[in-house]
């Protein structure tokens, strides 16, 4: 009787022990699974080139299509005649230099506005042009909303005292509008990529921000003392 509740403890013992172990390797491989897929995720963004450039006449046309068919008339002569990055490894602050060679882009007051798709692409452009600002005569502004409040970036601009400026469309807009903000040249971060190799025009919600921006240059007479560059 003893033997045969031995057999039988040992027998369910075993069973339990079994399922147990399959539950166990049906969970290993499940990680095993999602952990490949996380190393094979990771390598696609690392494998992402944030330098890869559009044609140039695909910019232009990118943007005219942009301003949308009511501005196409008044703004496709304007982004025609601007200037676009050809060097794929160009950084911002060497097209910045390159073209402020042949005219000014900022002055105090007036200042070089450089428009990026995000806060974060914001604070790495700010920090690649850094040097280079710190030459101007003037401040620099920065003009997104993370961390900074609208009423903060009216003041700073008051002054008059911005000669670069760097930030996202829809507060760039809104600050032209209130007449805060007269900038000598607009630099649009057009060909940066992101993680998900994504330019500015590729964000639904970017490109709507960027068609608000584009249709204040819709006036000649904004427009006329603008330069327009594109990077």
């Amino acid at each position: 009787m003893a033997e045969d509740l031995q057999d039988e403890w040992w027998e369910e013992y075993r069973k339990k022990s079994s399922a147990e172990e399959d539950e166990a390797d049906k969970n290993d491989n499940e990680l095993s699974k999602r952990q490949k897929k996380l190393k094979k995720r990771k390598r696609k963004i690392e494998e992402v080139n944030t330098t890869a450039m559009s044609a140039e006449d695909d910019v232009k046309t990118a943007l005219i299509d942009v301003a949308g068919t009511v501005l196409k008339e008044e703004l496709s002569g304007w982004i025609e005649s601007s200037t676009i990055r050809l060097d794929v490894d160009q950084t911002m602050t060497g097209f910045l230099e390159e073209h402020e060679s042949k005219e000014p882009l900022c002055a105090v007051s007036n200042p070089v506005v450089i428009v990026c798709g995000a806060g974060k692409r914001c604070t790495d452009v700010l920090r690649d042009i850094q040097t280079w600002s710190k030459e101007k005569e003037g401040n620099t502004a920065k003009l997104f909303a993370k961390h900074f409040k609208i009423v903060e970036q009216v003041k700073h601009l008051a002054k008059g005292k911005t000669s670069v400026a760097v930030g996202t469309p829809s507060r760039i807009a809104k600050l032209i509008e209130d007449g805060c903000l007269k900038p000598k040249s607009i630099v649009i971060d057009f060909n940066f990529r992101n993680e998900k190799k994504a330019r500015l025009i590729d964000d639904k919600h970017v490109k709507e921000q960027l068609k608000e921006l584009l249709k204040i240059f819709g006036d000649e007479t904004k427009r006329s003392t603008v330069r327009l560059l594109i990077y």
